[in-house]
């Protein structure tokens, strides 16, 4: 990893100022969506917070206008900056300041602010045409899904779906967790293949694991004395304990290696999620998607490995994210405490890209990694999907809040999904996943991070192809490249307005000057030229638009 190529500098302190100030207001707007969005024990909508987060973000909007429109990076961030507060204005005026009839601000407006450009709020969708901006774009979506995609996944998965084990019993779940060092080690093979880690930064990530895994059996031990021997005398427990020097996992890392240092396990128990949590750096994986089951014909225990990988894989992307944005200023970085919606849409849509790369890496490393041909045929079932699901819950979920708080016009949302998708049992909502809107949330950053993502990448190809490749010469190119093009992609904190002029024409170009990059057909100086030039707006192309394949 070369670290110059992600850090950059703000030079105007107007605007420094503003970045430290975007932390604040982050942790501000992080409490108003817990109260909102958070789990059944933490909802507790507070009008106090709302309104003086509102207060607050005027203030700040005010400041900004105040000032010139900076150029170049300076410019770059204060546009980020501005998208923040808009999407955080939206979401709480959504919930705090509408008269809940529509009028002031229905949920196709909150969309549509917080995903679209101005230009596409009212393009008709091609299904449902009465619906426009980001209303009709899901359900577009939606008519689009691949039905035979889904059908062949579970005709793969075949019987070991009868044979699924209760991953909630604790022998099972251990067996689970012995899985988990095999998975981290895969994740660090990868970053070392494309040259994000150092063969050194390996060696020492090895010790450090292994240290970890001692001293957490240790803490477990000594947990389980107190719990039973909790008068124990202290040097009687010492001598149980440590009887040599305590591990210190720590010291196994220099200062290169300890951003790479995570922590891996399971997820709580019913826990359906897999996450990576920037602040403690650690990582969960969903025990129900390795699809844990009893070989039918053979009587083993097994996983579906190649599931179990690119989930890994996908949260490993925003551990990346994490990593590569330490350098960048205040305000660009993934801090503690800071929620950042509009930033949040290019996460999801960077880690859904990336396992692109995750997807070809291992399918040239199948003996390599222990999988087989019907495991990748799984993967990549399991990644198409992956998204229909979301599509069609939070498409009825925006429906049923226009039905129920917009316009009370009972059995509205599910006559609009039959009339879309042509799928007459949808009029039956219990054949539909019936997320509230609160819970849609955070699956719209999957749906529009999937877009803006696919927009920007498809740029990144055309500029390739104005130098002189092809476009399997610019596929090739980019996976060849893999370690810079994903540093370029995960480095700050971006909206999904500024994030594709931020890789497209500050990270490469600087990639290109510090000989990081050598673009195809000697394009250097071409691809410097067309960055130099561009007006940033070509991020959006609904026709060309969603995740690649490499």
């Amino acid at each position: 990893m070369n670290n110059e190529l992600s850090s950059f500098d703000i030079g105007h302190s107007t605007i420094a100022r503003l970045g430290k100030r975007m932390i604040y207001l982050g942790s501000i707007f992080g409490q108003i969506y817990g109260d909102i969005c958070g789990d059944e024990r933490g909802k507790s909508p507070n009008p106090y917070t709302a309104n003086l987060f509102l207060r607050e973000t005027k203030k700040e909007t005010r400041n900004i206008l105040r000032h010139q429109r900076y150029e170049g990076f300076d410019g770059l961030a204060q546009q980020n900056y501005m998208d923040a507060i808009s999407a955080w204005e939206c979401f709480t005026k959504l919930f705090f300041r509408g008269d809940y009839d529509g009028k002031r601000l229905s949920i196709k407006d909150y969309l549509n602010e917080t995903y679209l450009p101005h230009d596409m709020w009212h393009v008709p969708s091609a299904t449902r045409p009465k619906w426009t901006g980001a209303m009709g774009l899901l359900f577009d979506m939606a008519r689009r899904i691949d039905y035979k995609a889904s059908h062949q996944f579970k005709q793969d998965i075949g019987e070991r779906q009868e044979y699924v084990l209760d991953v909630t019993e604790f022998r099972n779940r251990m067996t689970l967790e012995q899985r988990i060092p095999e998975l981290r080690a895969y994740l660090d093979d990868y970053l070392q293949s494309i040259g994000l880690i150092s063969s050194d930064q390996r060696v020492s990530l090895e010790k450090y694991h292994s240290e970890k895994k001692i001293a957490d059996r240790i803490g477990k031990l000594e947990w389980s004395l107190e719990i039973n021997y909790g008068d124990m005398p202290h040097e009687l427990k010492r001598m149980l304990l440590l009887p040599s020097q305590a591990p210190n996992p720590e010291s196994m890392l220099d200062n290169s290696t300890k951003s790479w240092a995570f922590d891996y396990q399971l997820s709580p128990m019913f826990d359906c999620f897999a996450w990576w949590h920037s602040p403690t750096r650690s990582m969960r994986s969903d025990p129900y998607r390795f699809f844990l089951h009893k070989d039918p014909k053979t009587g083993d225990i097994k996983i579906i490995k190649g599931i179990a990988q690119i989930v890994s894989f996908h949260e490993n992307a925003h551990r990346l994210q994490t990593v590569m944005s330490e350098l960048m200023p205040e305000g660009l970085q993934w801090n503690a405490g800071m929620w950042d919606l509009s930033a949040l849409v290019t996460a999801e849509g960077v880690a859904m890209y990336c396992e692109n790369f995750a997807e070809r890496y291992l399918s040239e490393k199948m003996e390599q990694h222990g999988l087989t041909a019907n495991d990748m045929d799984l993967m990549r079932g399991y990644r198409a999907i992956y998204l229909e699901k979301k599509i069609l819950s939070n498409l009825y979920s925006a429906l049923s809040r226009v039905e129920n708080v917009e316009i009370i016009d009972y059995h509205f949302a599910e006559r609009e999904m039959v009339a879309a998708l042509r799928v007459p049992v949808l009029r039956d909502h219990f054949y539909l996943y019936n997320t509230s809107i609160d819970e849609a949330m955070y699956d719209f950053n999957y749906l529009f991070g999937s877009i803006h993502c696919g927009n920007t990448m498809n740029e990144f190809t055309r500029r390739l192809e104005l130098i002189g490749a092809s476009q399997e010469e610019a596929a090739e190119w980019t996976y060849a490249n893999a370690g810079v093009i994903i540093q370029g992609i995960t480095t700050g904190r971006w909206s999904w307005n500024t994030h594709g002029p931020f890789f497209l024409d500050f990270f490469v170009p600087k990639a290109i000057k510090l000989g990081a990059l050598e673009m195809p057909h000697d394009g250097n100086s071409r691809y410097l030229e067309i960055a130099e030039n561009s007006t940033h707006n070509y991020w959006w192309d609904v026709c060309g638009g969603g995740v690649q394949t490499l």
